[in-house]
């Protein structure tokens, strides 16, 4: 459409007109200005038209957000941005390019100033894009930027203009169910505690009581929700400062109108529920056993495993012999020599005291506890990406996963090997026909499989691992080819970890970047639990973002994820399904969700099983080791950064960690983290 105006000026109206033309020309070239009696000017050539960078095209599109009814094209529009030969093939980079053009256009500090509300900006996050997987890594990224922003420590006092946009970004992720209320809530009383973060915490709640105020008048009435919110109002109610008064005050409005229509809806029964003190903690539940897959107990089902037979609850084993050990700080003390390249995986043998190494340059490596050089076993064309080991029939076998470190041997060439631990000998290889192998771990002792676990890509689909396999050792054919038992597909993104604990011999559990966590019992035909808090669509969610890593000790589970949460859960505590949820079998909400505050630093791996205590953990960050530490509170646990040794030759670069039973002073437990 093409409208023209003439405007007829006087000589006492220049000044206006002056300020008018101001103002269209800084939203059109197309303004034009002629003096009566004169000729008009000769047309000017226009300047040559600068070709635009990918991530120039990608942020006029996200401008064009704010369109009613743009946002389908928007989306479709983003995806030849992304495959642009800018960026060689490199999905990441263009993926962070883009996370970049969003922040610049919706955190532009214009939009305090127009008073511009962003919901159809964060309203991308939940548009699926034609590439689901292009989508579900700019939404993970998004979520991470907001919450990193958020919880960065800031002055009491500190100037709201850099953190309105960012928080009502976060009200807005509550409401598009990006963050769960309940996981919100606590987020943010965590915040509020702390007086490094309460500004972004009271800003936060201001605005999410503000665009989510439906959320809350609707939660049931249930410990999961009214909990959380009991614990959030004390908190807020212990905010004096002046500097907050206007927040305290709507946010207190707001609260009232909560409180009185949740009364309507179930009853003044709730209230105490939000005000009162804490409900008592209900008993633990034994551990229950899947339904059998069908047949009398111990009768072996389709693929060979045994149907479920009725056990006694286990007993957490201690960390040591000597009882749990008050782990006071990390300290460095020594390197493993010969290792040139990136260190993919580490993993501690506490049978024969020896560290296993996977690394980039397609070697594994074995020391033993003073840190020598024992073997070297190289896989050509092949980068080794985890390694694990475990007991068979009385002998020590350890299992390797090598993905192609070559273009041309990329798309079914993956495998997993199985070496003798005494000869170092390989006795078995699978060749997967997959792209990738995500990662891999033995199964407990007294398993009904003695083998172990991956998660891998379905046969030809991208590069994203969402199946998991079960192998038995036990089952190596004649021309030493092992093929998993069991498959197992129910996560609907990566599978980024997977974790057994020894006091559960046939369950094992993964992590994925759907941000769920899945029990499996290899008994039964599908997943048997589910740890998590439930989503309104249905579903459970044990993280706010994608999962990063999990282990497990005994009846506990630790989590975390890119929402820089760690989770405890406890196995004992699963029970059966709310009204309304769409899963076959048992869930449990977490023990504790303890915020780690390191937004600088997402945590990358946990390291529990084998911990000296049942409270303390360690965990790394790209360039730091931490110990954590919920012996005194699991409200405030304490996070101390481990301690650099000066006599290494080089600065330590985490990737992975493990506690290590033996190889301490004294043989007692240390954490070894592996990296570079």
């Amino acid at each position: 459409m093409k409208i023209s105006i003439e405007v007829e000026v006087q000589p006492d109206e220049v000044d206006m007109a002056t300020e008018l033309l101001k103002t269209l020309r800084s939203i059109t070239d197309h303004v034009k200005v002629t003096t009566p009696g004169l000729a008009p000017a000769a047309p000017v050539a226009p300047a040559a038209t600068v070709p635009q960078t990918p991530k120039e095209q990608m942020k006029a599109l996200i401008e064009q957000l704010m369109v009613p009814g743009a946002i389908d094209e928007v989306a479709k529009a983003l995806m030849p941005i992304l495959a642009s030969p800018a960026y060689g093939g490199d999905r990441g980079t263009a993926i962070t390019e883009l996370v970049e053009a969003y922040e610049e256009v919706v955190f532009d500090p214009k939009h305090i100033q127009n008073d511009t509300r962003l919901g159809p900006y964060l309203r991308l996050l939940v548009h699926k894009f034609p590439d689901e997987q292009a989508h579900l890594e700019f939404k993970r990224k998004v979520i991470q930027k907001v919450l990193g922003h958020m919880t960065k420590k800031r002055a009491i006092d500190a100037a709201r203009h850099d953190i309105l946009l960012q928080a009502e970004a976060f009200a807005n992720l509550v409401a598009l169910d990006c963050v769960q209320l309940e996981g919100a809530m606590q987020t943010i009383e965590r915040l509020i505690g702390k007086p490094d973060s309460r500004a972004a915490a009271v800003t936060m709640l201001g605005k999410t009581v503000d665009l989510c105020i439906d959320k809350f008048t609707a939660i049931p009435n249930d410990p999961k929700y009214t909990e959380p919110m009991r614990k959030l109002w004390i908190a807020m109610d212990a905010v004096q400062e002046p500097v907050f008064q206007y927040d305290i005050a709507f946010i207190s409005a707001q609260r009232e109108r909560i409180i009185a229509r949740l009364a309507q809806l179930h009853g003044p029964a709730i209230i105490p529920a939000l005000t009162a003190a804490p409900p008592a903690a209900a008993p633990p539940m034994p551990m229950p056993v899947p339904t059998p897959m069908g047949g009398p107990p111990g009768v072996s089902a389709p693929g060979g495993i045994p149907t479920p037979m009725p056990v006694p609850v286990p007993t957490p084993a201690p960390a040591s012999s000597q009882g749990p050990v008050h782990v006071k700080q990390l300290r460095a003390m020594r390197g493993l020599p010969d290792i040139q390249s990136l260190v993919f995986s580490f993993n501690w043998d506490a049978v024969t005291r020896h560290a296993l190494t996977a690394s980039q340059d397609g070697c594994l490596r074995f020391y033993d506890g003073a840190a020598s050089l024992r073997n070297t076993i190289p896989f050509h064309s092949h980068y080794v990406t985890a390694i694990d080991s475990f007991t068979r029939a009385g002998s020590r076998m350890f299992v390797a996963s090598a993905v192609p470190n070559n273009a041309q041997l990329s798309g079914n060439n993956c495998a997993v090997a199985l070496f003798d631990g005494t000869t170092y000998q390989q006795t078995a290889m699978a060749q997967r026909a997959t792209t990738m192998i995500s990662s891999l771990r033995t199964l407990p002792p007294n398993s009904v499989v003695e083998g172990w676990v991956t998660a891998e890509a379905a046969p030809n689909t991208p590069m994203q691992p969402t199946v998991v396999c079960v192998y038995d050792a036990a089952r190596v054919g004649a021309s030493n080819e092992i093929t998993p038992v069991l498959t197992l597909a129910e996560h609907s993104d990566m599978i980024t970890a997977i974790a057994a604990s020894s006091s559960h011999a046939n369950i094992f559990m993964t992590a994925s970047s759907d941000a769920t966590l899945r029990i499996w019992d290899m008994r039964a035909p599908k997943s048997v639990g589910m740890f998590g808090v439930p989503s309104p669509t249905g579903g459970r969610y044990a993280h706010q973002a994608p999962v990063a890593h999990l282990d497990a000790m005994g009846d506990t589970v630790l989590s975390t994820g890119r929402d820089n949460h760690i989770n405890i859960w406890d196995i004992r505590q699963l029970g059966a399904v709310s009204a309304g949820e769409h899963y076959h079998g048992l869930v449990a909400g977490y023990a504790a969700s303890l915020l780690v505050e390191q937004p600088e630093h997402m945590i990358y791996k946990l390291a529990y099983a084998n911990s000296p205590s049942p409270t303390v953990a360690a965990f790394v960050c790209d360039t730091a080791l931490f110990l954590l530490d919920w012996t005194n509170s699991l409200q405030t646990p304490s996070v101390t950064p481990a301690v650099d040794n000066p006599n290494l030759p080089y600065k330590l670069k985490y990737i992975d960690c493990k506690w290590t039973p033996g190889a301490g002073e004294n043989g007692g437990a240390a954490p070894y983290g592996g990296g570079t």
